[in-house]
């Protein structure tokens, strides 16, 4: 199953508000972070994947990829574009971020 992607550009409902508003203001300590930086531009999609399956498999615990062959994919989302809803209860993922930010 595959979460649904949406961007959360403006729609023609002026009512409904999103969740999450951009924000420039965001800014994170890169000291003591445990997490290896990657120049994704440069790879293609089979490296990213090994990328991110090897992540999952060192987060997780996991002994192996067994669980995560086939289940694992790389997808290049442009600015603004939810990756999930909270209220979304079709939405089962976990998400790996290799570059960008989430805010």
């Amino acid at each position: 199953m595959v979460p649904d992607v949406t961007s959360n550009t403006p729609q023609n409902t002026p009512q409904q508000q999103p969740d999450v508003q951009p924000t420039s203001s965001f800014q994170r300590s890169k000291e003591g972070s445990s997490f290896k930086k990657h120049n994704t531009d440069t790879m293609d999609e089979q490296a990213l994947l090994q990328i991110a399956t090897e992540a999952f498999v060192k987060e997780l615990g996991l002994e192996n990829d067994d669980l995560l062959k086939g289940n694992v994919q790389v997808r290049d989302l442009p600015a603004g574009t939810y990756i999930m809803k909270e209220e979304s209860h079709k939405d089962v993922a976990l998400v790996y971020l290799l570059s960008g930010a989430l805010l």
